[in-house]
């Protein structure tokens, strides 16, 4: 019989690819209120699956038993955006603290061998120093609200853990990008930049533009929650860091994307339309992933790669932009 997969926010950017992996070897179910999932995202699986069209939050204080349902609870569903955790707190902490904390409520007390994998973010280390790389034992800085959120949520699993026993696997993914990223908001911004380079449309970049970050394939990232699963041995109640290990600075990704659209379009030109500083950017962040590509065997491929994907696959779906 098949393991039981809860995933909450799967019909989402990363839930779905996450779902991809796991569908044909689980039985899985996704929770999703489509805020910013879409059914789209689910259509390349054709293997049934379950699914709830619900706010997460308010089903899991309706409904706490349904947690009993499941072997394996994969944890997605957050408010998202650094910005918007700025100027929105009180939804950020609604959707990513009481929500977390109500879903190991209802394990701790309904389902408590049921295994969580937590998606948490590299955003739990703010801004780190400069030509230096952020790993699992790099201590927390608080920087916004989201990534105070997701302190949090990573503190609550490890007390939950000591406490109660309940077996977590905290997933820090950095900057992620792929197929699917989201058309509106301002998170996952560089799908939108390959749409505006695309269409002759100018960057926007908000600051100078020599902010590091390190970028991680979406492709990968899935498939490290789905060997999270296949090694219980080893990635229980662990904590992972998933990065490349190389930053570029906004300006060179942009020009990387330039060079990937060229592809589809000899005659598009690089404009850049540069903003104020918005409160809360990370100004340099790189990460080591040794950590789970010892553990897990789990490798990161490069960002030009990634990028020509990506550019693929949003040329194809342009009408989404």
């Amino acid at each position: 019989m098949k393991e039981r997969v809860l995933v909450t926010g799967g019909s989402g950017f990363i839930g779905s690819h996450i779902v991809d992996k796991l569908v044909d070897k689980y039985d899985i179910t996704v929770i999703d209120n489509l805020s910013f999932g879409t059914h789209d995202n689910l259509k390349q699986s054709s293997k049934e699956m379950g699914f709830i069209e619900a706010d997460y939050v308010k089903e899991l204080s309706k409904y706490p038993k349904r947690v009993k349902s499941y072997d394996i609870i994969i944890h997605c569903a957050a408010q998202v955006s650094t910005f918007s955790s700025v100027t929105e707190p009180e939804e950020t902490f609604r959707n990513n603290v009481e929500g977390t904390f109500r879903l190991y409520e209802a394990i701790r007390t309904y389902n408590p061998n049921c295994r969580i994998i937590l998606t948490s973010s590299r955003s739990v280390y703010g801004d780190i120093d400069k030509d230096s790389k952020a790993d699992e034992y790099t201590p927390y800085k608080v920087s916004t609200n989201y990534n105070l959120s997701k302190i949090y949520d990573e503190l609550l699993a490890k007390t939950y853990n000591k406490l109660y026993g309940i077996n977590t696997t905290i997933i820090r993914p950095s900057n992620v990008y792929g197929p699917r990223m989201p058309d509106k908001g301002l998170y996952g911004f560089l799908g939108r930049w390959i749409s505006f380079v695309l269409q002759n449309k100018s960057i926007p970049i908000w600051g100078s533009g020599n902010q590091v970050r390190d970028w991680v394939f979406v492709e990968d990232v899935a498939e490290s929650y789905l060997r999270c699963i296949r090694n219980p041995d080893a990635s229980s109640n662990q904590t992972y860091l998933l990065a490349s290990g190389k930053g570029y600075t906004l300006i060179e990704l942009a020009n990387i994307i330039f060079n990937s659209c060229l592809t589809y379009d000899d005659k598009i030109e690089l404009n850049i339309q540069h903003f104020p500083p918005k409160v809360g950017d990370i100004q340099y962040f790189v990460g080591n992933s040794d950590k789970i590509q010892k553990q897990l065997g789990v490798k990161f491929r490069l960002l030009e790669e990634g990028i020509s994907l990506t550019t693929k696959w949003v040329k194809e779906n342009l009408d989404r932009y």
